[in-house]
C-alpha cells in the first residue's frame, strides 16, 4: 500500500533556546495528534518522523506543520522567522509496519529519509521524493519555487497561512489577527 513518510528537522535548532525547542515540538504534536491515519514519531530531541495513509494529503500537512512552526515567536514584537523545519516527504510502499514508526520500513522511508539527509548541504526547506524520475523533476521546480515564497515569509504572513489553512475566511481571519 502506498504512503507517505514525511521526515522533519528542526533548522538550526542548536541555536534555539529550550523554550523555542519545546515550543516547535508542542506545536507539531497539537497538530498531528488529533488527526486520523497519521503515524509520528519523534527522534534526536530535534527531528520527527510521520507516516501518513492518506500520500495525496502530505504536501497539504507538511505545509499547515511549516506555517505552525513559522508563526512562533518569543516575543510578538518579532517579525523575523524564529523557527524552521526542513521538510522530505517520500512516496513509495511500506514493507514492514511496526508498532513504532523509527522501526518500520519500505521505500517511502527510504526516500524520505535519503533526500532529508541530502538537504541541509542544498540548502533546501521542503522536497517531495517517488519512484518516478518525471514527477521528482516537477516536484523539485514547484518546492523550489515554494521555498522562494516562505523563504520571504515574516511571522505574521505564516500565521495568516496558517490559518487560512484552517479554513478562516478573509473577514474572521482578518479580525483573529487584528488587522482589519
Amino acid at each position: 500500500m502506498t504512503k507517505a513518510v514525511i521526515s522533519i528537522d528542526y533548522v538550526n535548532s542548536s541555536e534555539w533556546t529550550s523554550k523555542q525547542r519545546e515550543a516547535v515540538t508542542n506545536a507539531l504534536t497539537e497538530e498531528l495528534t488529533p488527526l486520523q491515519n497519521i503515524r509520528f514519531e519523534f527522534y534526536r530531541g530535534d527531528s520527527l518522523q510521520i507516516v501518513c495513509g492518506e500520500p495525496h494529503k502530505a504536501l497539504a500537512l507538511a505545509v499547515v506543520l511549516k506555517t505552525s512552526v513559522n508563526k512562533l515567536t518569543e516575543t510578538k514584537s518579532v517579525k523575523k522567522i524564529e523557527a524552521d523545519i526542513r521538510i522530505s516527504i517520500g512516496i513509495g510502499d511500506e514493507t514492514l509496519q511496526k508498532k513504532l514508526v523509527g522501526q518500520s520500513t519500505g521505500t517511502a522511508y527510504q526516500f524520505s529519509g535519503r533526500r532529508l539527509d541530502t538537504m541541509k548541504a542544498e540548502q533546501r526547506l521542503l522536497c517531495i521524493t517517488t519512484a518516478k524520475a518525471e514527477f521528482n523533476a516537477e516536484f523539485e521546480v514547484s518546492t523550489q519555487f515554494f521555498e522562494e515564497i516562505t523563504r520571504r515569509w515574516s511571522t505574521a504572513s505564516a500565521e495568516a497561512v496558517y490559518f487560512s489553512l484552517k479554513g478562516y475566511k478573509e473577514v474572521p481571519l482578518s479580525k483573529l489577527l487584528n488587522i482589519g
